[in-house]
Parts: structure tokens; sequence; C-alpha cells
């Protein structure tokens, strides 16, 4: 197949030949490995989390990596590798906990998109992400705090964040990255059995309960139009995704139940790009419903991924124009800068200061408390310039215009 790699570095279509190596056996790429400067490419494998299934996949390509080099990459999957026997651990103890007090959950993001990997030990974690019923809220929030866990004092909109020591668990109650209005309505209806048809996978040998496939499909895509129009994607949610359209290609629920309610909510255009893009540039299999997509629509959007790095930690001004972009991806980017900027300030108040919702007469006043507070911290050099931001949104948004998040193809009933 004939692709064209648009501005990426040398190093950064290396980076995607190993991964593409490593997940989809992809035969080794065209480019010569004496030519690359695999200091760059693991530093660049680091800014994206997926050091070590790109060493994975130079191992499986037959690269020869230089001594040093190897060395510093052997050292840096080491790290990760002890970080995912800790997050096994911790995870094997709540879901101990939960299951003996008869408490239904699910594990999101994490081991269970890592269980559609070849090798899910290589897939880089980060917290432990679970999903509970909003009506065991207090129970298990109870049962945290009887085990040693602290819960964070700020309230979010669909989890809480409990810590111990270097270990924090964040307990869902809502599906991350559920949109507003109507399209918000299906995806919960469509999600409400999730506890019940769960599936059982496996984490280090032990079992866990995960969502059913096609429920974990539309989380992954939830959370990763979130993260896509706020801070930035990493290379770390397209290899999910990579993965888990190939383990589930040929599943009927595509058509059954998932593709059509993609085209209801407005989230299809964003699901056959980033499937068209991980065949183009991962080597994964195409879906035939993503198969017409543009080749250059993908490749902007990758520039974009490859430019912004996992969570935007490759700039920290372009990451943070996501509030000009969208509102946490709760409505696509339908809306303008200045109304995206006033909706997360409103949002920002709403969970920060929960008194509102008992007296909404303090909200201009916070208002006016946040920005005289952003003005200070900006002229104290705490806070980079708002107005740097903006050429950072226009570019970003002209590309996520075209994946029309949540803008629904037919009316949601």
């Amino acid at each position: 197949m004939s692709v064209k790699h648009h501005n990426f570095t040398y190093e950064q279509q290396a980076l995607l030949a190993l991964l593409a190596a490593s997940l989809h056996s992809a035969p080794p790429a065209v480019w010569s490995d004496a030519s690359a400067d695999w200091s760059q490419v693991l530093e660049e494998s680091v800014h994206h989390a997926v050091a070590t299934v790109a060493l994975e996949g130079a191992d499986a390509a037959g690269v020869s990596l230089p001594p040093s080099v190897l060395n510093r990459w052997l050292q840096v999957s080491m790290v990760h590798a002890n970080q995912n026997v800790r997050h096994a651990a911790v995870q094997r103890e709540l879901t101990g906990w939960l299951e003996q007090a008869d408490l239904p959950y699910v594990i999101l993001k994490g081991a269970a998109a890592a269980a559609y990997y070849p090798h899910p030990e290589q897939r880089r974690y980060g917290d432990v992400d679970f999903l509970i019923a909003p009506s065991d809220q207090s129970a298990v929030e109870a049962l945290l705090t009887e085990k040693g866990y602290r819960r964070w004092a700020l309230d979010h909109d669909c989890h809480v964040l409990f810590e111990r020591d270097d270990v924090d668990l964040e307990m869902h109650f809502a599906a991350p990255g559920v949109p507003t209005g109507q399209a918000g309505e299906a995806v919960k209806a469509y999600l409400q059995d999730t506890l019940a048809r769960y599936t059982v996978c496996q984490q280090e040998g032990a079992p866990f309960r995960a969502p059913a496939p096609e429920d974990h499909g539309l989380i992954l895509l939830l959370h990763m139009q979130h993260h896509l129009l706020s801070e930035g994607l990493g290379l770390r949610h397209v290899c999910d995704w990579s993965c888990f359209v190939a383990r589930t290609l040929d599943a009927p629920f595509w058509q059954e139940r998932l593709l059509p309610l993609l085209h209801r909510i407005g989230l299809f255009t964003f699901a056959a790009v980033m499937s068209r893009l991980c065949a183009l540039y991962l080597h994964a299999p195409c879906p035939p419903w993503a198969a017409d997509v543009p080749e250059d629509i993908c490749a902007d959007l990758l520039t974009d991924i490859l430019t912004g790095g996992n969570f935007g930690r490759k700039n920290k001004q372009r990451a943070g124009s996501g509030v000009l972009i969208s509102q946490h991806g709760k409505q696509g980017t339908q809306h303008g800068m200045l109304y995206n900027l006033c909706a997360t300030m409103h949002r920002a108040v709403r969970v920060q200061h929960p008194m509102v919702a008992r007296w909404p007469i303090l909200y201009p006043f916070l208002y006016i408390y946040r920005t005289v507070r952003f003005a200070w911290l900006r002229l104290t050099g705490r806070r980079d310039s708002l107005l740097g931001r903006v050429d950072y949104a226009r570019e970003r948004k002209a590309i996520y215009d075209k994946l029309h998040v949540f803008e629904p193809e037919e009316e949601v009933s």
C-alpha cells in the first residue's frame, strides 16, 4: 500500500513502523534503520506512552538499535513494566473487594483496552479506572475509605478520584465523554446495561470484569474524542483503537448495534477516520465502512496527534488551546472560541464550587474571582497567555471540524 507520510519526520515514520510491526505483524518498513536517529525515536515513543510496544516492534522487525539507545529503551520499558505490575496489584485488590461486597463494576480503559493487544502487558497503564452503578456510590466510597483511600475533594461530572500513597483510583459513576443533549441521552440508554453484560478478561493472570466489546468500543470513542478536543490525543489511544478494531472486525455487534448508534449521535465519521488512519499507518485491517475515508484527513489528524503527544505533553500552550475548541468534547466543535471559553469557565465554577447549586446568586462573583485570579497568575508568570493559544486553537479546530463530532446524521430519538 502506497501511503503519503505528509510532513512526518523520519523518526515519526520509524515509530509508526515499529508500532505496526508489534501490533499487526506488519512487514519491515521500506526505510533503512541506519538512517533513523533512534534516540529521537525513543523520545517520541515516550511522549506518546508507547515505548514498550515500540521496542517489541523493533525486535519483531529485526531492527538493530545502537547499544546505548537499546539500554536506555530497556530501562524505560522496565520502569513501565514495574508500574504495570503495581497497577495490576492495585486492580486485583480493588476488584476483589468489590466482588466480595457484591458491588457490580467494570474496569474502564487501562487493562480493558490492553486485553485486545497481542501482548497486553506492553500497554502502559495510568490510573485504575472503574465504573460502578450510581446507586452504589456511597457504598463504594465507604469501602475505599475503610481500606485507607482518601477521597479527592474536587467534584467531577462523572468520576471521583481516590488516593492512597502513590496509587490513584478513578471511580466513575458514568462513562467518560458522554455528550450533552439528545446524543447524550442516546449514549446513556445504550450503556445502561454495561455492568450486567460484562466480559471477563485477564491481567497478570488475574480475572477482572471489562465492558462487553460493543460497550468498550463506544467508551473508547467517547474517551478519545474527549481528549482529542481538549488537551490532545496520543498514539497510545490510537493503538487502543487499532487493536480493538482488529480483534472485533467481523463481530456482528458493529452492524447490529454500534454503527447505527454512531450515525445517530455523530461519532461515525470520527470512528471511520480513526479506523482508516490505523489501517494506513499501523497496518491494521480496515473495516469496509471506513474504506472510503480520504487519506488527507487521516494524515492531517495523525499530524495533529504526533504534534501534541499523549495528553498534549509535547506543548503546554497547544494543549491549553483546548478550552477554545470545545467544552471537554461535550458538544463537539460546533461553537466558537468565546462560547467555549465561557462554557468552560461555567463548568469549572459549577464543578469546583458546588455551593452554587444551592446559591446560584454566587455565579457572577465566582466568574469575576476566577477571571481576576487568572489575570494575576498571568501577570506573575504562572499562567500562559490565553491569546497565545488562539493560533493553536484555529489550527486544531480546522482539522477537528472535519470529524463532525456529535453532529448527528439523523435525528436522535
